[in-house]
Order: structure tokens, then sequence, then C-alpha cells
């Protein structure tokens, strides 16, 4: 196997661990931090895992950086992020400003 394969699987397997995380954190903590989480579908739970394992990922250089919501997540930039949220993002900002501060990241490297 050559270095950047190796990279690459170790690449993918740090995002698997983020997303997971993230998903046991929505979980465990979705209701005091995102308004009308307990009628959530699984199809916005999933958009805020992958969009929470973005803003980890860009915040750890880990993978693709994330677009101008993530970045503007990342950059504490308020005003960004809510430009740029769409409607189950601009729902969960709270959320992912806890999540950066708050997520155990144990595990990862």
């Amino acid at each position: 196997m050559s270095k950047s394969e190796i990279q690459i699987d170790k690449t993918v397997e740090q995002i698997m661990i983020i997303r997971g995380k993230i998903r046991e954190y929505l979980e465990k903590y979705g209701q005091h931090y995102i308004q009308n989480f307990e009628f959530m579908s699984e199809e916005d739970k999933d958009h805020v895992v992958s969009i929470g394992t973005s803003i980890i990922g860009t915040r750890l250089n880990i993978g693709f950086p994330g677009g101008s919501f993530v970045n503007a997540i990342v950059n504490n930039d308020l005003r960004g992020s809510f430009a740029s949220a769409d409607s189950v993002n601009a729902n969960c900002i709270r959320f992912y400003v806890m999540m950066i501060y708050n997520l155990n990241l144990e595990g990862l490297y």
C-alpha cells in the first residue's frame, strides 16, 4: 500500500469516528440546543450529522474543507453563518457551536 493510500484510509477512518461521535452528541444533546428537535426528521438529523462532521473535519484539517456555512461556523462568523445557512442549519447554529467546544474527540488520533 502506498503512502497516499494509507493517508486516505486514515482520513476515512477519522471521518467515520467523527461522524459517530457527532451522531451520539446529537442524540444526547440535540433536544437542549435545537428548537423543536423532537419533530426533526431522520433526513434532517442526517444533514446535521453531515454538516457537523464537515465542521469538525474543517476545524482539524481532516478531509476536504467545508463550504461557506461550515467555514463561517469554524471562523466564528455569526453574520456569515446565518447568511449562508439553509433552513435546517439556521435552527442548529447553537448546536454546532456547543458541539465544537464540547465534543469528545478521544480516540481520533
